[in-house]
Order: C-alpha cells, then sequence, then structure tokens
C-alpha cells in the first residue's frame, strides 16, 4: 500500500489471493475468500486515513474457486464494503495454461456471482481471451478485460488477423474472410509478403511497414520486430471493443458472437 500511496492513482484494486482451480480443497477456496476479504478491510482503512488515496476508487476482488457457495459468499461481502466495482478472479492457477482457460468451464459461476452484484458497478474479469471468449463473458454480465490476450500474442510472433468489417453483412452460411484469430509473422509464407500485416488496418505498424519486414526482423531477433507486432495487436484488440460496444448498443451481439464462432470453427493456418 505505501507503493499504491506513492503513485496517488484514481483507482486502484485490492490486494487479493487468488492462485486457485478447480483441483483447490474446500480448505484452500475458503481461505482464499477470507484472507482477500482481510486485505480489502486492511486497504479500505489505508484509503481512509491517506491524503492521496481519500478520492481514490478501490476495486475489490471476489474468490472462491470453483465453488458456488464460496463464490456467493465473496460477492456478498465484498459488495457491502464501499468498492467502486469488481475484480472477478481465483478461476484458475497462473501460468501458460492460461489462455486455454473457456468461459464455459465457469458459465454458472459467474451468473450466480454477478447476481450478487449490483448493476451500477462495473465487473472486472481478468484473464487471457480470445474476443469470442469475451464475448460470452460480456453477455454473461462482465464489463471490463484486461489486454494480456494482445501482448500473450505477440510473444510468440502472431499478428491479429481476424475480420471486424464485414461480419455484419454477412449470412450464417458465408465462410469468414479470415480463417483464424491469428498468423505467425514467423512463418516462410510471409518472406516476400510486400503488403502490410492485415489488409486495411490503420495502425503505425500497417501504414509504414511490410509483413515481409516484420518477418525479417523477428526470425533475426530484432526488437523492433516484437515492438511493431505489438503495436498492431494493441490497435487491432482495442478496435474489437470498439466494435462489440456498437455490436451490442445495437442489439447484435448475437450476430457478432456467430461471426466469431465461424473463424474459430474454420482450420487453423500454418504457424
Amino acid at each position: 500500500m505505501d507503493v499504491v500511496d506513492a503513485f496517488q492513482p484514481d483507482w486502484f484494486q485490492a490486494l487479493a489471493d487468488s492462485d486457485t482451480d478447480q483441483d483447490s480443497t474446500k480448505k484452500r477456496i475458503r481461505r482464499s475468500v477470507e484472507r482477500t476479504l482481510e486485505y480489502l478491510d486492511q486497504c479500505i482503512k489505508r484509503k481512509e486515513q491517506s491524503d492521496h488515496l481519500k478520492n481514490a476508487s478501490i476495486i475489490g476482488v471476489l474468490e472462491g474457486g470453483h465453488s458456488i457457495s464460496d463464490r456467493i459468499a465473496s460477492a456478498k461481502e465484498t459488495a457491502r464494503r464501499p468498492v467502486a466495482g469488481f475484480s472477478i478472479e481465483g478461476f484458475h492457477n497462473f501460468g501458460p495454461d492460461t489462455e486455454a482457460f473457456k468461459i464455459s468451464e465457469i458459465e454458472e459461476l459467474l451468473r450466480v456471482t454477478i447476481l450478487e452484484l449490483p448493476e451500477d458497478k462495473p465487473r472486472f474479469l481478468s484473464g487471457v481471451y480470445n474476443p469470442l471468449e469475451i464475448i460470452k463473458a460480456v453477455k454473461l454480465g462482465c464489463d471490463i478485460f484486461e489486454s494480456t490476450y494482445p501482448y500473450v500474442v505477440t510473444e510468440r510472433g502472431c499478428a491479429f488477423v481476424f475480420d471486424l468489417d464485414t461480419w455484419e453483412n454477412k449470412k450464417p452460411e458465408d465462410p469468414p474472410n479470415t480463417a483464424s484469430f491469428e498468423v505467425s509473422l514467423k512463418n516462410q509464407m510471409f518472406q516476400n509478403g510486400f503488403v502490410p500485416m492485415l489488409k486495411g488496418c490503420t495502425c503505425y505498424a500497417c501504414q509504414n511497414f511490410t509483413a515481409a519486414y516484420i518477418y525479417h526482423l523477428l526470425n533475426t531477433s530484432e526488437l523492433l520486430g516484437s515492438l511493431l507486432l505489438m503495436i498492431h495487436n494493441f490497435h487491432h484488440y482495442f478496435r474489437f471493443f470498439e466494435v462489440l460496444r456498437r455490436a451490442i448498443a445495437a442489439d447484435k451481439i448475437i450476430e457478432f458472437e456467430e461471426h466469431f464462432e465461424r473463424i474459430n470453427s474454420q482450420p487453423k493456418e500454418a504457424n
């Protein structure tokens, strides 16, 4: 909390004991809930005592592993405290397998948790989720997501290529314009690709450099390659959220989800 106090943030998330998964024991899950509430109370007390933090908003963390009863208890207790929003965590252990985690595995847990939360406060969902998983989480009531996914994709030398422009005009039987969420720029097929990574993309990397150049940078371990790839991936990821918000406003989230279901069902391109 000394570090938080020094940064003087507009909002901050309370400490939490989140490293639980479906194999965690009942005792371990209950302790994670109790410890996280203890941390929250300590953070609230420090916030009230600090001149730098008294106007900052605090985000409470919800735990409970894969136990419905502990999830409900955590949500109810956290909602009783003066928090500005909720971060829903503790579904999996952290590590390289996090990306394989599916919203379908926690659908009922999310549903019962969110029912206990006020509608006027945002719900954060931490984790590495592709666009299809994010849409599923939004339908369940989650509002805000972290930006780890573009970083993870960049680290393996891949670029986002999923289509965001034609989904409204496509029929269910029409194939998507892209066969995957991402492609590897380390693949030799880009060696002579004197075109942008993604046709029509307006990011700095696509407007100024070719896929062939980024292929060269990545395969010679030049730092600029990852930098340009990161610029593109974050640009496209943030644009996905812009389109998602428009789809929600137009009451077309089902059609948007079906578009990504079609992409996900296509044979994957070689990396």
